[in-house]
């Protein structure tokens, strides 16, 4: 199969015949966001081996490449409109059809579910393991999208969801984790949390909402402490966080109750996509009520303060069910 053939037959459709595209004919797309509108634009790399498993199937691995790339435009209230898609294959192990009718289907399920369309992009080799790299493009009214910089003392901390399943999915994938063998429904429990690192649960649909009350998000990729770290230090903002009121879910209370996952590993894991928002203390109960209809869950985990000190360093704190501090992870997992 030629790169052409295989753009013809696989990434054409994901097109959805948007006149835009120009049918993937041209050298580069015309997009024009809507009146009125600005364009948000971002971009991430998914690497196998780094940020996916090698044997992952190809419908979580299409997955996992878009929502990083939807979980960024949600935690700048951007409705989603349009993605690239450049895919370097290895040219050591190139996938076979039902590997691509697979990739390809599950990205068009996720086009349909967040209402978007491919966009162009680029097709390789790479004498390397498989790379995907995806740009996509959100839409905001003019001057409105939300910023880390927003967030000022006296705010409510708001979390989508739980945090901490991702990271225990790696883990067990990789068996640095094994569940013991009285734990209720066992195989349920490890089948849950390695689909929910295979494929992050996101919601664009609130973006309209989160743009009314929040002052400032971000999207948990590196873990809590570290992407709510870059809220307080864009913002100029300390963090206090109580591990008594994060969310989490039945497999990890189960978990963490027996005491194969601390409270540091289930904040600073990463990979969970879920939102951290910081939203005027009047208006949080309301949003976490407004949230629900969209399937999410918010919680409200802590509040903003001012730094201590001039020049005092810009922290994020966990308080336990104790009242002490918890010390946490503030690096956050890295790409380097």
């Amino acid at each position: 199969m030629t790169e052409f053939e295989l753009i013809e037959r696989y990434f054409r459709p994901l097109t959805l015949d948007r006149p835009e595209t120009g049918a993937l004919k041209d050298d580069a797309a015309v997009l024009t966001p809507p009146a009125g509108c600005d364009l948000v634009v971002t971009s991430d790399t998914v690497n196998a081996g780094r940020h996916f498993l090698p044997d992952d199937p190809p419908e979580t691995i299409a997955r996992k490449a878009l929502r990083v790339n939807l979980s960024d435009l949600a935690a700048m209230s951007a409705n989603p409109l349009a993605y690239q898609l450049n895919i370097a294959f290895s040219q050591n192990a190139f996938p076979p059809k039902d590997w691509l009718d697979a990739f390809t289907g599950a990205l068009r399920d996720d086009q349909i579910a967040h209402n978007l369309f491919l966009l162009g992009g680029d097709t390789t080799v790479i004498d390397g393991p498989l790379s995907i790299s995806i740009t996509a493009f959100g839409t905001a009214p003019h001057g409105k999208a939300l910023r880390r910089a927003g967030a000022k003392p006296g705010d409510r901390i708001l979390i989508t969801g739980p945090v901490g399943d991702s990271g225990a999915g790696l883990d067990l994938l990789q068996d640095r984790l094994t569940l013991p063998d009285d734990l209720p429904q066992n195989a349920e429990t490890k089948e849950t949390l390695i689909r929910r690192y295979r494929e992050p649960e996101i919601v664009t649909s609130a973006a309209d909402l989160i743009r009314i009350y929040a002052h400032a998000a971000a999207d948990i990729s590196d873990g809590l402490p570290a992407d709510l770290g870059h809220i307080c230090k864009a913002s100029g903002v300390c963090a206090e966080i109580m591990a008594a009121a994060l969310p989490l879910s039945p497999e990890i209370r189960a978990l963490h109750a027996r005491g194969l996952r601390t409270w540091p590993q289930i904040v600073g894991s990463g990979d969970d996509y879920k939102l951290v928002l910081t939203v005027p203390p009047e208006h949080a109960k309301d949003l976490c009520d407004k949230l629900k209809p969209h399937g999410l869950h918010a919680a409200v985990i802590g509040s903003c303060r001012r730094p201590p000190a001039e020049n005092a360093p810009l922290t994020v704190r966990l308080t336990g069910p104790d009242g002490k501090e918890i010390p946490l992870p503030q690096a956050g997992w890295t790409h380097f």
